[in-house]
């Protein structure tokens, strides 16, 4: 990506010299020549650089949800701030080979070929190559940096608590709850179609069973009696047929009669789990009230759990519903409301969120704090760390500026029109 200037002859230095001159008459056009833009020292920095370092960070942005850059003003300094990155780059890179640093490039690519197997990229050479380059340059870099690291003073512990007294805001901690829940979903008329269809399929199996005492669980006049019925009541008649013919297996029946017994059980499960809104909810209000019966704190938690587990079709359940902590501000706001106003072991009454219906059993809860020094401590040496390193980067980009030449090739400059009008396909492509 970046080319190096000291084995090229005169004559060639000559036809870049050109290049650069006559580049300017190109600017127009819809493609962009591979003209000189910077001279760092020995090395240069052509247009083709700067725009794939302009297209690495545009992409980059967008990833974070950054803010991206629109119209020619924009453009231009997001192109100024590209060439920067990539002369702070060769200049480290440079300081680098002064200071004779080598690099396990058989692990880099080791690396590379490994990162382009595990996402499932096609293995181009053009593509392992740039990235390659691009690890070896930070890794030029990072190598560079932590060699200048060692003449800095070391974060001291004074530092750390200085920084957590002058910023008290930031290590406040938000009220937060912790919190489980039971949550069964509510069936649509189509849901529940489905499952009668399903139902009546399983009790023609029993029918045909070949055992005689799960035959009799179906007979004429209990079969009578569900074809009599209400289409609200049928798939309660049909869950106890399938439950007394469940029954009626032997322990250890053949194969058919196994799979037949497995077809009831899922049925079974779905018919418990699908239901209508206000079987659902009468369902977690008797959980609720018998719960809330209960003394001790503890008896109360780990029955919560115990429910979650059997019962509920939501997040987590194999958990016990467990939802961990949450503060303010980070879930639907209804469910915030009732889970900062009722007590620690309360349980809500039923609620609705979106497809389901649930209850909520405040496990904890802890009110707006000021998090303690040693809890913070790591995360306050990290970013002292983080400014440590770049004030040493910033520092010694400075004096290589100093120490050596950096010259622009003006002419190089500009960019196409169509640069400045549709970013993101430009940037995409």
């Amino acid at each position: 990506m970046l080319h190096h200037l000291r084995p090229l002859s005169l004559l060639c230095c000559m036809v870049l010299l050109l290049g650069a001159w006559l580049g300017h008459a190109e600017a127009a056009s819809s493609t962009t020549a591979d003209r000189i833009m910077r001279y760092v020292n020995n090395d240069v920095i052509t247009q083709g650089d700067v725009w794939d370092e302009m297209r690495r960070r545009y992409v980059a942005l967008r990833h974070r949800g950054g803010v991206l850059p629109e119209g020619r003003e924009d453009i231009e300094r997001f192109q100024q701030e590209a060439l920067e990155e990539l002369t702070e780059t060769i200049l480290l890179e440079q300081e680098a080979e002064r200071l004779g640093i080598q690099l396990d490039e058989i692990a880099i690519r080791r690396q590379v070929r490994e990162w382009i197997r595990d996402n499932n990229l096609p293995p181009s050479l053009d593509h392992q190559s740039q990235e390659q380059q691009r690890r070896l340059q930070e890794a030029y870099v990072h190598t560079v940096l932590r060699h200048y690291q060692t003449r800095w003073p070391n974060i001291t512990p004074a530092q750390i608590r200085s920084e957590y007294e002058r910023n008290q805001d930031r290590f406040r901690q938000q009220p937060r709850v912790h919190t489980a829940r039971i949550l069964l979903r509510r069936s649509s008329p189509d849901d529940q179609r489905r499952l009668l269809r399903t139902m009546m399929e399983v009790l023609q199996q029993v029918q045909v069973d070949r055992h005689a005492e799960v035959v009799a669980t179906a007979d004429d006049e209990t079969l009578s009696r569900i074809v009599r019925s209400d289409e609200d009541e049928r798939p309660a008649l049909i869950a106890q047929v399938l439950e007394q013919a469940r029954n009626a297996m032997p322990d250890d029946p053949p194969r058919a009669s196994a799979q037949l017994v497995e077809r009831i059980d899922q049925v079974l499960n779905q018919w418990r789990n699908l239901q209508g809104g206000d079987a659902a909810e009468e369902q977690l209000q008797t959980i609720r009230k018998t719960l809330m019966a209960m003394d001790s704190l503890e008896e109360r938690r780990n029955a919560f759990h115990e429910q979650a587990q059997q019962l509920s079709q939501g997040p987590r359940a194999r958990d016990g519903g467990d939802m961990g902590w949450f503060e303010r501000g980070t879930e639907d706001s209804e469910l915030e409301n009732i889970a900062f106003h009722i007590d620690v072991g309360s349980i809500s009454e039923p609620f609705t969120s979106g497809a389901f219906i649930g209850i909520l059993m405040v496990l904890d809860r802890e009110d707006r704090t000021v998090r303690d020094l040693r809890q913070v401590a790591p995360e306050i040496r990290s970013q002292l760390e983080s400014e440590r390193l770049q004030n040493i980067r910033r520092t010694l980009v400075e004096q290589l500026r100093k120490r050596g030449v950096v010259r622009d090739v003006e002419q190089a400059s500009t960019l196409p029109e169509e640069w400045f009008s549709d970013g993101d396909r430009i940037f995409s492509e």
